[in-house]
């Protein structure tokens, strides 16, 4: 269920940025806010998911065997 956010002092040149932002993407200034949370959202989670699969790697370290390439494909298939 929608909710409702409101956002106090704005600063005017904020505004004017997401105003024109909305109109680029054929957007209410509403919508155009909402994707851009989304977004925000969605690149953080990301960011925490690589984050997490870094430390994985860190911890478990490279094998002194371990061929540059195979690691390489092992990072790109999620596996530490």
């Amino acid at each position: 269920m929608p909710t409702t956010l409101t956002v106090r002092e704005l600063p005017e040149a904020l505004h004017a940025r997401l105003q024109a932002r909305a109109e680029a993407h054929q957007r209410s200034l509403d919508r155009e806010v909402v994707a851009l949370l989304e977004q925000a959202l969605r690149d953080d989670e990301s960011r925490q998911r690589a984050i997490a699969r870094i430390d994985a790697l860190r911890t478990a370290g490279p094998r002194i065997d371990d061929d540059p390439d195979m690691l390489v494909n092992r990072l790109r298939a999620g596996r530490p």
